[in-house]
């Protein structure tokens, strides 16, 4: 557990074993996955941003996208919507629908990374092909009519509010949620 005060650690205390067969304790080098907890910041951020007019919860990922041409956004549309049954998701695909998981996109989570291979937006969202673990998001069902979990949906939300800001997201949060606390 950390706490971090003022941008600094001001407390952290290790619990468990970082290797339950070897009796290895967790110690202050062991890593762990941020995983989901970064989806409510995300979510913060661009709840943020709406309301201060950088970008608009209801557009479509397709109006975005033209906006932005030759963007991972728009390499997405047009490498993953491109049968005549997906063409128009991405109309129906709003930032709104990314949030709450009702995008009908599937990837539930990115996942960890093969040793060597460093995950980027691009290689999240269009794929890798030095990763077989990973080739994409990808659109599953229509928008609108379920909810599933996408972690990937919610890097294809990240990319979009780094496009509308013009900052990357590290500056843009550090910005707008964590310098007000």
């Amino acid at each position: 557990i950390a706490v971090i005060e003022q941008g600094r650690i001001s407390q952290l205390h290790n619990y468990g074993h970082r290797d339950k067969a070897n009796t290895l304790d967790v110690n202050d080098q062991t890593m762990f996955q941020a995983a989901s907890m970064s989806k409510l910041a995300a979510a913060l951020l661009v709840t943020e941003a709406d309301r201060n007019g950088y970008l608009n919860i209801t557009d479509s990922v397709s109006e975005i996208a033209s906006r932005f041409p030759n963007s991972t956004l728009d390499k997405w549309i047009d490498k993953k919507f491109k049968t005549a049954t997906e063409e128009s998701y991405t109309d129906d695909l709003t930032l709104k629908k990314l949030m709450n998981h009702s995008a009908g996109l599937d990837t539930h989570s990115i996942g960890t990374q093969m040793p060597g291979i460093l995950k980027t937006i691009d290689g999240i969202i269009l794929g890798n092909i030095l990763d077989p673990l990973n080739n994409g998001v990808h659109p599953m069902w229509r928008p609108g009519i379920s909810y599933s979990y996408s972690g990937g949906g919610y890097t294809v939300l990240e990319h979009i509010l780094e496009l509308e800001t013009g900052e990357s997201f590290r500056v843009f949060g550090n910005r707008e949620l964590l310098d007000h606390v």
